[in-house]
This record gives structure tokens, sequence and C-alpha cells, in this order.
């Protein structure tokens, strides 16, 4: 959720030529709110992402599989993927 709360801060301050410094998330299980820093080191993350998805379309290719298996029980492509 961190990359994509970024992602949004990005979006609102290209749009409204406004400096967002930061986030909230609130995490319904716990009731609790969450403050995110909209770090350099965040906004490159988005920026890798984002061209990762690009490449992702424009060359057609299905991305490695994740390191993290847990991921693909909530998946919905797990039924067409290869790793699961």
């Amino acid at each position: 959720f961190t990359l994509q709360l970024v992602a949004y801060a990005l979006i609102l301050s290209e749009t409204w030529q406004v400096p967002v410094a930061r986030g909230f998330v609130y995490l319904i299980p716990k009731r609790q709110v969450e403050e995110i820093a909209v770090t350099g080191r965040l906004r490159k993350a988005v920026e890798t992402a984002v061209n990762d998805m690009h490449h992702i379309v424009e060359t057609e290719a299905i991305p490695a599989p994740t390191r993290f298996k847990k991921r693909c029980v909530a998946c919905k492509h797990r039924r067409f993927c290869n790793d699961v």
C-alpha cells in the first residue's frame, strides 16, 4: 500500500502543482492511522515500478514470479500462473 499511496501523492503533486510530503493510510484491522512520508527513495521506487509496468505492456512479457508466495493466495491471476 505504501507505493500506491506515494503514486497518488505524485499524481496530486503533478495535477495541482503542490508539494505532497506525506500521506495517511487507515489500517482497518488495527483501527489505526499510519503516516507515510513521501521520500525520494519511495518516489524512485514508484518510478521504477511504473517503468517496469510499461516494459511489461510494451513487450507483452510475463513478469518474473514473486519471491513472496503468500501473495499468490489472494492473487486473481493465480489460475493462469505456472508458478502456483
